[in-house]
């Protein structure tokens, strides 16, 4: 059974907190982006960008899923982008900032640019 995205909205928000923690791929954070994404609630919206840090510092190597799925999708590219911020640990984000300059992913110049912007 399909659900609105406004429904889902209403699930208690340690419950998509929790989806989120369990996600260990872009494929995975792209259906939680497809579920939640609209969420508006704060923690909900920090625990997005926990999660983008976690994927991109311990993850690199599958950087190339996270640009071939923003290529096909331009409003999960512009979320991604939205969340590359200040809830993202400073370790985590030096890690990712290097990985940028020592290993750019191909077509994801603005994924970097993003990372060395913030």
């Amino acid at each position: 059974m399909m659900y609105a995205q406004a429904d889902l909205c209403t699930t208690p928000a340690r419950h998509i907190i929790n989806d989120l923690r369990r996600v260990q791929n872009w494929d995975s954070f792209h259906k939680s982006f497809e579920r939640f994404g609209n969420c508006g609630k704060a923690r909900i919206a920090e625990e997005f960008s926990y999660t983008i840090s976690r994927l991109l510092a311990r993850h690199w190597g599958d950087v190339a899923e996270l640009i071939r799925l923003s290529a096909e999708d331009a409003a999960f590219k512009s979320f991604i982008v939205r969340h590359i911020d200040e809830n993202i640990p400073e370790e985590e984000g030096q890690l990712i900032e290097r990985n940028c300059r020592q290993h750019p992913p191909a077509g994801g110049d603005w994924l970097c640019r993003a990372v060395v912007d913030y």
